[in-house]
């Protein structure tokens, strides 16, 4: 399949066929997370982008949303409304889940060589993952849109992702519609992860970018997932309603070790 333009429209084209013949029968949409299943049962979710105290506002069209084509709802990730967009991105990822093939089982950690030296650039902020990468010896630099103490702004990509060796960026840049840009800074890098639970786990879309490797999850107990979101959960409540997966969708390149 020859895919271009915009990553987005690369997934609603990747995905049109599934997309077509069902419809979202459930939405949850909760402080963290947005919880999508389809007519078929495919589940997906993503994280909510742009949810914040004193920020919220209804979702468009809410209490009528079920029954709506899953093509029309897909197309949400397109949308400027970042919650609209997360909505978009879980049920691409539902579709995603009936299409994409099996996954394997792997965590991230235990899936990339990391070198002492290593410059990794981390795009959002997996906290968990730092002790790992400061063991191994790598720099890290973590670039946020709402920066901490310990992180870079957004605005400093530009001066990070060129030089880095690994890069791992959140899937919410898909929501934010930053993640095209992104993947020009980082043609370079031995290794470039997609991951974290947004991540659509289709190898197709990004066989012609920088992406090495798609690192998220894969829905087991579709019921305890939607009512973990529609409580409030995160993803220390998930549980064994998912497992986390991964698709390697290019070898390490070649780099000079530091």
């Amino acid at each position: 399949m020859d895919l271009k333009g915009p990553l987005a429209e690369r997934l609603t084209s990747c995905l049109e066929p599934h997309l077509e013949r069902r419809s979202v029968v459930e939405l949850r949409l909760g402080l963290l997370y947005v919880g999508a299943r389809l007519s078929d049962g495919a589940t997906g979710l993503a994280h909510v982008v742009g949810r914040r105290p004193g920020v919220c506002r209804p979702l468009p069209g809410a209490g009528t949303l079920a029954e709506t084509p899953a093509r029309q709802m897909a197309s949400w990730l397109w949308s400027e409304d970042t919650v609209e967009a997360s909505v978009g991105l879980a049920v691409i990822n539902a579709a995603a889940a009936a299409t994409a093939g099996p996954c394997d089982d792997g965590d991230i950690r235990d899936l990339l060589t990391i070198r002492a030296g290593d410059r990794v650039a981390m795009v959002g902020h997996f906290a968990p993952l730092l002790p790992w990468l400061h063991k191994a010896g790598a720099q890290v630099d973590i670039l946020e849109l709402e920066p901490i103490p310990g992180t870079h702004p957004a605005e400093d990509a530009g001066a990070i992702l060129p030089h880095c060796d690994v890069a791992l960026i959140t899937a919410t840049t898909l929501i934010n519609h930053t993640l095209d840009s992104l993947l020009g800074l980082v043609e370079g890098a031995r290794e470039v992860v997609l991951l974290g639970p947004s991540t659509p786990m289709v190898p197709a879309v990004f066989a012609s970018t920088p992406v090495t490797m798609l690192a998220g999850i894969e829905v087991f107990d579709a019921e305890a997932l939607l009512r973990i979101i529609g409580e409030g959960g995160s993803t220390r409540e998930f549980g064994p309603a998912v497992r986390k997966v991964y698709k390697r969708i290019a070898a390490p390149r070649a780099t000079e070790a530091p």
